[in-house]
């Protein structure tokens, strides 16, 4: 290998780690704003940074990353995958995460059941 081969292929390895680093800076950028979004949507619930990291990480790797006009459906995902609504929607209980609510994958979760009469 001469030179010339060095360089091309220093330059061919340092395109491609820089190209991997923007692409991850601006993936954690997306779920910093979303974590962001939802933590200003809620600001009456207690709830942890690693809880809203998981769930951030969750929704980007199934849905990617939302929408502004899709926010009000993410704020209702984050809802049902806590236990919220289990808790009886107490405002005061910390929340926990429980599994990214999805109606398809997750269909007999139902936090809502014991609200209904028997």
């Amino acid at each position: 290998m001469n030179r010339r081969e060095m360089i091309r292929a220093g330059f061919g390895i340092g395109a491609i780690a820089a190209t991997a680093t923007v692409g991850w800076s601006l993936y954690g950028k997306a779920e910093r704003n979303l974590a962001r979004k939802i933590r200003e949507s809620f600001p009456y619930l207690t709830f942890s940074d690693e809880l809203l990291e998981q769930f951030c990480s969750d929704v980007s790797s199934q849905y990617g990353t939302p929408k502004e006009e899709d926010m009000d459906q993410v704020r209702s995902i984050f809802l049902l995958s806590t236990d919220f609504f289990l808790n009886d929607a107490d405002e005061s209980k910390a929340l926990k995460y429980t599994v990214l609510y999805h109606p398809l994958i997750n269909p007999c979760s139902n936090p809502l059941i014991h609200v209904l009469p028997h």
